[in-house]
């Protein structure tokens, strides 16, 4: 009865261990609503936000995923396209810092392969209609649940600016690296 008791006990503990983590997971995607800027390449810009949901690396990316189709605007200015992001670009943008060589191209659609033009086109595509976003966030899904076993992580062995201009430091990228398809 004693080691019911214990295996009851140390199994509560492990479960609300996890669900904490969830939760604390959870909330800093829902915090994305909250950005302001997002980093602007080459330099290591963007709110802190932001960032502390891209530290939390591949387990994150289930929850990034559920976020694709939400069109709530942020405050955070899209350079180059206009308007501003949504929280579902700020996921997509999240899962990309996260996993390289994700192929937007393919989970987009245009009246023939030649439109296909990359990140224009995602921008094209997922603005154009909600019904685009959600054949996004499923082609996007499938994929991963498809790849996540065959990524590995890779290190970056490279500094960056830590602010557009270029006097300042370079620092190390916040998580370290990223994941990528094994070859």
């Amino acid at each position: 009865m004693k080691s019911y008791i214990i295996i009851m006990i140390a199994t509560n503990l492990l479960l609300c261990g996890c669900t904490q983590e969830k939760n604390i997971i959870r909330n800093k995607v829902n915090n994305l609503r909250y950005v302001k800027e997002m980093p602007y390449i080459p330099e290591l810009s963007g709110d802190s936000i932001y960032w502390s949901v891209v530290k939390e690396k591949l387990k994150v990316v289930p929850y990034l995923i559920e976020e694709l189709d939400d069109t709530t605007e942020t405050e955070a200015t899209v350079p180059n396209f206009g308007g501003n992001y949504t929280v579902a670009d700020i996921a997509f943008e999240a899962i990309t810092e996260i996993i390289h060589g994700i192929p937007t191209k393919e989970f987009v659609e245009g009246p023939n392969e030649l439109e296909k033009d990359g990140f224009w086109e995602y921008w094209n595509y997922t603005r154009s209609s909600y019904e685009n976003r959600i054949k996004f966030k499923m082609r996007v899904e499938e994929w991963y649940k498809s790849n996540k076993n065959n990524l590995e992580w890779f290190e970056y062995t490279r500094e960056f600016r830590s602010a557009p201009d270029w006097k300042y430091e370079t620092n190390k990228h916040p998580i370290g690296g990223y994941y990528k398809l094994k070859e």
